[in-house]
């Protein structure tokens, strides 16, 4: 579990600093690294936050790498969050 603090928070400084320094789309980019690389440990609602900020981050100008990238992200937040959902309503599921 340390790893993947350390990990995150370090993707996690690298989108901000992206950010802060004007580039929003390299911001957009390590967020997305952050679901592609530690998605077994977010939250359902992290996923969908991280999913939703790289997405405006990365504007509409989009090479097909990134928009593959972006819409595999899609597809893995809108699994987590029919996986939430079922979990909120049923709280034996595991």
């Amino acid at each position: 579990m340390g790893r993947y603090q350390s990990a995150l928070g370090i993707l996690k400084r690298a989108a901000h600093v992206a950010e802060t320094t004007g580039n929003s789309q390299l911001s957009g980019k390590v967020l997305l690294t952050i679901l592609e690389e530690v998605k077994n440990f977010l939250s359902p609602n992290e996923i969908g936050s991280f999913y939703q900020e790289a997405d405006s981050k990365l504007g509409d100008q989009l090479s097909l790498e990134i928009m593959e990238r972006l819409r595999s992200s899609a597809r893995l937040a809108m699994a987590n969050v029919a996986t939430g959902k079922k979990r909120e309503s049923n709280p034996w599921l595991v």
